[in-house]
């Protein structure tokens, strides 16, 4: 979608050089919300699906989103594993 895209890690006021970016979208960019609901939307079915994630009263929790951020959420390291193979 966007060509010759390179970003760095900055971690402790030091810089990396730069790495280039093969495949994205850009934050905030005009398909970005599109792609996260194709994506994402998929994946967290595929997720609930699979009842690795906790049980929350009567919901079964396994990934809490936010924009383009997500966390999985098991009460074991079995569940965890099984849920990144799912991503």
């Amino acid at each position: 979608m966007y060509g010759n895209t390179k970003s760095r890690v900055c971690y402790q006021g030091l810089h990396s050089c730069e790495i280039p970016v093969l495949q994205s979208t850009q934050q905030g960019g005009k398909s970005s919300p599109l792609m996260y609901l194709v994506y994402f939307d998929g994946l967290i079915t595929e997720l609930m699906n699979s009842k690795n994630g906790v049980c929350l009263y009567d919901l079964n929790v396994c990934a809490l989103t936010v924009a383009d951020d997500m966390v999985l959420v098991s009460f074991s390291k079995h569940g965890l594993d099984n849920m990144l193979n799912i991503c």
